[in-house]
């Protein structure tokens, strides 16, 4: 197993076979190590919900036990500091961060309960000692997820969170994947989590590393906050106007996303298609008829298309698909083509899958 950093953490990059890993997550099913993201509680009192009100730009009042919302947490500029899940349970709130940001979005917290008039007394604590994550992902996630807790676990609708127990253990299941297939999280006590690793796979479950995952998630358009986001991106640069909601008042940064989303942004983040294996410098300028327009902002492999995918950043009057443009490469300009998102459609959004 190869493994590589990502901010605070260390993750399996890949386990064996890059192309197994892929072919498993988008035709069966893949499980894959989710522990770099952070876990963060909050009490479930009036106050802690009233300090995600003023982080969190989604509508948490909608957010009922045993749901989740998917949401941004901005600085008072508007730049977005991280992705997060938000999950609710009777006792606790529990906030999950993206890949490798769980320090860092810890402190965020910690600072802002201090400083919200009202979230005295509110400690967020690191609660990542008491689960280790996997995520089962695939068309035939679903299979694998019943065969290990039974029928009745599948029919938790998209955002909702069950209760189960594995060898009378609690665990958590969370409705909740990145790239477009039937996805699960599945948080299970520590000292449970190889034995739980290890009947997944004897159940048909491919392990798969970050190299897949990451690859799956650009080509359905997921954010990758460690890849695409920089301390001056903006949200409606990054594209990530879904994940805030302007009609929630008094949210941190809702002066600076308003006021962006009322102007425009000067550039925005589209799709571009290359070559399979073309290796454009990092940034590399992205051009048309010898008009510089942005740059690259992150590419990778794409084994569902057959081409190189990349996040470009492009002047926001050029921010279309279908266009043919130019990527700086090291031994002379690369061929491209903006595209749409998703730029590939998942199977398990097909309804034949039996």
């Amino acid at each position: 197993m190869r493994t590589v950093t990502i901010g605070h953490a260390v993750v399996p990059w890949t386990y064996a076979d890059d192309e197994r890993e892929y072919h498993a997550l988008r035709h069966e099913a893949a499980i894959f190590e989710l522990d770099s993201t952070g876990l963060i509680a909050l009490p479930a009192t009036g106050s802690a919900q009233a300090l995600l009100r003023t982080l969190v730009p989604s509508d948490l009042k909608a957010v009922f036990p045993g749901q989740s919302a998917t949401s941004l947490l901005l600085d008072a500029e508007g730049h977005p500091l991280d992705t997060i899940t938000v999950y609710r349970l009777r006792e606790r709130w529990l906030i999950e961060t993206a890949f490798g940001r769980g320090p860092d979005t810890l402190t965020h917290l910690t600072a802002a309960a201090a400083a919200v008039e009202g979230a005295d007394g509110i400690e967020p604590v690191d609660v990542r000692p008491e689960f280790t994550t996997f995520g089962l992902e695939g068309p035939h996630a679903w299979r694998v997820l019943r065969a290990l807790f039974g029928d009745g676990v599948t029919s938790v609708p998209l955002g909702g969170i069950v209760h189960r127990t594995w060898r009378d253990a609690p665990v958590l299941i969370a409705r909740s994947g990145y790239t477009g297939e039937y996805g699960y999280k599945v948080f299970v006590p520590p000292s449970l989590a190889a034995e739980l690793f290890d009947a997944a796979v004897e159940r048909s479950a491919v392990p798969a590393g970050y190299r897949t995952l990451e690859a799956a998630m650009i080509e359905v358009r997921q954010p990758l906050p460690h890849r695409e986001v920089g301390p001056e991106d903006t949200v409606s640069g990054c594209g990530y106007n879904w994940l805030a909601d302007l009609d929630q008042p008094d949210f941190v940064g809702r002066d600076a996303v308003l006021a962006e989303f009322k102007t425009g942004p000067a550039v925005r983040t589209v799709g571009l298609t290359m070559p399979r294996g073309a290796e454009p410098p990092e940034h590399a300028e992205v051009s048309v008829a010898g008009l510089t327009i942005g740059h690259l902002v992150h590419h990778t492999d794409s084994p569902g298309l057959g081409r190189t995918l990349a996040l470009a950043r492009v002047s926001a009057e050029w921010a279309a698909s279908g266009f043919d443009w130019e990527v700086a490469g090291t031994h002379g300009p690369i061929p491209a083509r903006s595209v749409s998102s998703p730029y590939l459609v998942p199977l398990s959004w097909s309804t034949s899958i039996a």
